[in-house]
């Protein structure tokens, strides 16, 4: 039971360090993008909302919303964190001779590092 418990901890853990690292790479205008991310357990969220007219520099914060969602995960469940920005896809990709940030791939590439750092921190407070 107590080795379920912490690789509970640790997939949890792991998520929410992919999704920081995915959020801290987002470059910031007005901040909108970072703050349009959104987490959940039932599928990705469209990237539907422009950013609204008038919007300034670092206007908007992220929201720790995000992490509720992760609490609520199981082994086995499918966490999305998905841009709802409808330019998301130009940022990560790259559109009009401007290059791609990548942040989501390269977040991605980092599980397996994710999962270490995760795994090395539940052990830790768990005195294992």
């Amino acid at each position: 039971m107590q080795t379920q418990r912490r690789m509970l901890a640790a997939f949890r853990t792991a998520a929410q360090f992919v999704i920081e690292d995915m959020i801290d790479r987002v470059p910031v205008d007005t901040g909108f993008l970072r703050a349009s991310v959104v987490v959940s357990l039932d599928g990705a969220r469209p990237p539907d909302r422009p950013l609204p007219v008038g919007s300034k520099p670092k206007q908007y914060e992220l929201n720790p919303q995000y992490t509720l969602s992760i609490a609520g995960a199981e082994i086995g469940n499918t966490i999305w964190a998905s841009f709802t920005a409808n330019y998301g896809a130009h940022v990560e990709y790259g559109t009009n001779g401007r290059q791609g940030r990548g942040m989501v791939r390269l977040a991605a590439q980092n599980w397996p590092v994710h999962v270490t750092r995760a795994s090395d921190e539940v052990r830790k407070q768990s005195g294992a």
